[in-house]
């Protein structure tokens, strides 16, 4: 049975902070001054971590005791799957080198926060958007609108500095840019997010699902959405994201030609996509994407440090693995592995690409290095599951294809890049929706039927 949702009931609550973690998780930042308080003389602070793992920290405590009260979270095969994953992962925790950094996942001076109270809060992030995340047109247009900033600011910084060689990414006293000028940044678009590859996950995420919601649904603001994102994508010159999403838009076009309510938004959609293109790659000899997009397909990407040295960084971790099938060597300590295991592979890799080794680059191969084979496995479970259960559902539902398209372009991505706090809780609230019943999203069926933009669809929780 389902009734209508009461406003402020936990069940609304609940609903409200996914709505916000979505919005503001991407964007929060840390004020300079604040960041170099809290850290020894003469370091300068990181400003793009630290708020966002301590956001993540309330947004998920509060989650929890909302959906501990409520007691209306489903204990099914997935729910299960996520408790081994999670218990798994404590155990290697606690076989680590370092139990309490390898828990916290950070000091606040090293590690990217990414320990088992992290993985703890995107578990609990996954199971409340499955049972309580609720999708309308109004949550949809705020959504986008609160993310403008972060494509505004990466947009900027592409234009100000369009970098196309090594030298331009050396810091620039005179940039117009604060965090390049007095912060020693690299010119390179790290908008809100603070690294382009994560700007390119973040962007592909949203891109697809805007652009699928256009074209099933043909609302124009969905396609200025899908415009916005494209062009941060674009930019940020991520090539796994550019392949992820290339992959999902390839399906949806596959998709289009089967429908033909779908072959006209499609149509006016590649037209303001390659016009953006065009735009954004003019004077081609100069222009950092057109020089980035030709180093996707060459050979050079074969060779023992190609692909950005993925193909080594995977060797490297292959062998950590080996050492440690069953419980891996503790989150967030894969670093510390290598430096101790092997450091002959990773002094040849620091003299060739000039930095430490600290993540696989893949995620699978990552999870099963510091949580061990098993809970490489498990997380392929969830990811799997959710996405087969999702199948019988494509058809009828708008908002599920967006869904399940947005976490394909994540999960092709993530064969060649990392997890991060900065994205990580939006692709986990997507794979929960996903996971979900089909009811939590009959806001959007593929019936193209008149609604007012702002009217807010009538929306409904289990009882």
């Amino acid at each position: 049975m389902e009734m209508e949702v009461k406003r402020y009931s936990r069940a609304w609550w609940i609903d409200t902070i996914l709505w916000f973690a979505m919005a503001s998780i991407p964007l929060i930042l840390l004020p300079p001054w604040i960041a170099d308080y809290f850290n020894p003389p003469r370091y300068k602070g990181d400003i793009f971590d630290p708020p966002k793992f301590v956001l993540i920290c309330l947004i998920g405590i509060t989650l929890f005791i909302l959906i501990v009260i409520d007691k209306k979270v489903k204990r099914d095969l997935v729910f299960w799957l996520v408790m081994a994953w999670l218990g798994q992962l404590f155990f290697a925790s606690l076989f680590a080198q370092n139990i309490l950094f390898a828990l916290g996942g950070t000091d606040f001076k090293g590690g990217r926060a990414e320990g088992f109270i992290t993985f703890c809060f995107y578990a609990i992030f996954f199971l409340s958007a499955r049972e309580y995340l609720r999708f309308s047109f109004r949550k949809l247009i705020i959504l986008g609108l609160c993310l403008l900033p972060m494509i505004a600011y990466g947009l900027v910084q592409f234009y100000s500095y369009n970098v196309a060689t090594p030298n331009s990414l050396s810091h620039n006293p005179n940039s117009w840019d604060p965090l390049v000028r007095f912060r020693n940044f690299p010119q390179f678009i790290f908008t809100t997010i603070g690294n382009p590859n994560f700007v390119g996950t973040v962007s592909a995420l949203f891109f697809v699902l805007f652009t699928t919601l256009f074209v099933a649904l043909k609302r124009w603001f969905f396609l200025l959405f899908s415009i916005a994102f494209f062009t941060l994508l674009l930019v940020s010159q991520a090539r796994s994201a550019w392949v992820g999403s290339g992959a999902a838009i390839l399906l949806l076009t596959a998709l289009s030609l089967k429908n033909k309510p779908f072959r006209i938004p499609l149509l006016v959609l590649s037209l303001f996509l390659a016009f953006s293109t065009l735009l954004l790659t003019r004077n081609k000899p100069n222009n950092a994407v057109y020089a980035k997009s030709k180093t996707i397909f060459t050979k050079k990407n074969l060779d023992k440090y190609g692909g950005s040295g993925r193909i080594m960084i995977w060797n490297i971790t292959g062998k950590i693995i080996a050492n440690h099938p069953l419980l891996g060597v503790g989150p967030e300590h894969l670093k510390k592995a290598i430096s101790k295991e092997q450091p002959a592979l990773k002094n040849e890799y620091l003299r060739n690409k000039g930095n430490n080794i600290d993540r696989a680059h893949n995620e699978v191969l990552h999870m099963a290095a510091i949580g061990g084979i098993p809970a490489a496995l498990l997380f392929l479970g969830i990811v799997f599951l959710t996405l087969y259960s999702a199948l019988t559902k494509l058809k009828d539902n708008a908002m599920m294809l967006a869904l399940f398209l947005s976490i394909i372009a994540y999960a092709i991505q993530s064969l060649f890049n990392i997890s991060v706090i900065a994205v990580a809780p939006v692709f986990w609230i997507m794979l929960g929706a996903l996971a979900g019943k089909q009811a939590n999203l009959s806001s959007f069926p593929f019936e193209n039927k008149r609604q007012s933009i702002v009217e807010e669809t009538q929306t409904v929780y289990p009882s």
